[in-house]
């Protein structure tokens, strides 16, 4: 709850830490929408929310700082207009999905940068939605759409690198592969694929990454061989479905990758991976072997990850900086979405999970982390690890 007693919706969402203030961003109370112009219904959120808070415990809500009614005729996605199936829906202002909101700081250019996945309710569109603003608190300004590096862009997710300028875009493709594209300097685009992670699908049914690349192909009269070859033309390779919603996050040198074996609003088990080195362009990425641990670990906890916040013991610092991010220094914890499908009301009655990452039981192997359910309430204190002696 919020401090005036209402429920927190923030989905899918992400914390931006400036000075001693956590910025909470997330997708605002889901509701059952459909598409007059296809016959498809799915759960929606209709705009960004903002909670702001100084301990991560009270939350006060701040207004929305992005509604999808800014999505309009001028400025919706180029892939919406060229496809006769959607046009309809350019006409107005949707209805569109946008999904897992991102927010980084942009040095050079003093600004704001809002990412998110931007889709229509079919995932036919899937692309990348781009916003700005000169102040955190919004509202942001829609500035365009796109599909980075020539590739659909479905579950996402953005980390920074250290006090550099560089950060990074995660996120599923079509094809089975999660790619990592280093942003531009303003943070408006990509500079190419410079990371893949390819993964097996282990599931008898269709994957919802699937799906929206087999939609999007029908949608702009792209057969899927042309899908999968501008994928493979882009550096990634494979043609397997890997995870859903990605999350990467750097800590004590390293980058980790989590993801989810879940499919649609369902969730499933969380796999881990750790790079083998300071830079997620060009590495290589390893499977920690029991990446959770607890009461639920086999279905994730019965969530979906939104993301990992590095939270720093000794005070504010870059928000997903690789550097100075130390076992000692910082503690990962995990933020997840139940969606509650199944449950009384549904997607639109959807809760959260905060749990932390801890060294991994019984390995020798220091950069192995996992996902610990602690069976009830834990306290951020009781996970800081002792600096290394000397």
């Amino acid at each position: 709850m919020d401090s005036d007693g209402n429920q927190i919706n923030a989905h899918e969402g992400w914390i931006l830490q400036i000075e001693d203030t956590y910025l909470w961003y997330g997708t605002s109370h889901k509701t059952l929408t459909a598409d007059p112009a296809t016959g498809s219904s799915d759960w929606l959120s209709g705009s960004i929310n903002l909670f702001v808070s100084r301990d991560l415990a009270s939350w006060r809500r701040k207004p929305a700082v992005f509604s999808a009614a800014g999505i309009t005729a001028s400025t919706a996605p180029a892939a919406v207009a060229a496809s006769r199936r959607l046009r309809a829906a350019v006409k107005g202002a949707g209805p569109y999905r946008i999904e897992r909101p991102k927010v980084l700081y942009n040095s050079g250019h003093r600004y704001y940068v809002l990412l998110f996945h931007l889709d229509s309710i079919d995932m036919g569109l899937a692309q990348l939605g781009w916003a700005v603003s000169p102040s955190p608190y919004g509202p942001f300004v829609f500035q365009a759409a796109s599909q980075p590096d020539g590739l659909g862009s479905l579950d996402l997710s953005v980390a920074a690198a250290g006090d550099s300028a560089d950060a990074y875009l995660v996120r599923s493709v079509p094809g089975g592969s999660l790619a990592i594209s280093k942003l531009s300097p303003d943070y408006l685009g990509t500079q190419g694929v410079c990371g893949s992670l390819h993964q097996h699908q282990h599931q008898q049914q269709p994957h919802p990454a699937a799906a929206a690349a087999a939609a999007h192909a029908a949608a702009t009269g792209m057969a899927s061989e042309d899908m999968q070859g501008a994928a493979a033309a882009a550096g990634v390779q494979g043609s397997r479905v890997g995870g859903t919603a990605p999350s990467l996050f750097a800590f004590n040198g390293r980058w980790y990758l989590l993801v989810s074996r879940g499919s649609g609003w369902s969730p499933g088990p969380l796999q881990l991976f750790v790079s083998n080195g300071s830079d997620p362009c060009g590495a290589s990425w390893s499977p920690i072997k029991h990446a959770a641990a607890g009461p639920g670990s086999g279905s994730g906890f019965d969530s979906s990850p939104a993301f990992a916040l590095p939270y720093r013991f000794g005070g504010p610092g870059r928000d997903g900086a690789a550097d100075g991010c130390s076992q000692s220094s910082c503690l990962p914890i995990y933020f997840g979405d139940r969606w509650n499908q199944q449950g009384p009301g549904s997607v639109g009655n959807a809760s959260y999970v905060w749990l932390p990452f801890v060294p991994a039981a019984g390995s020798a192997d220091p950069s192995a982390l996992q996902l610990l359910n602690p069976g009830g309430p834990w306290k951020i204190s009781d996970y800081r690890q002792p600096a290394p002696s000397l």
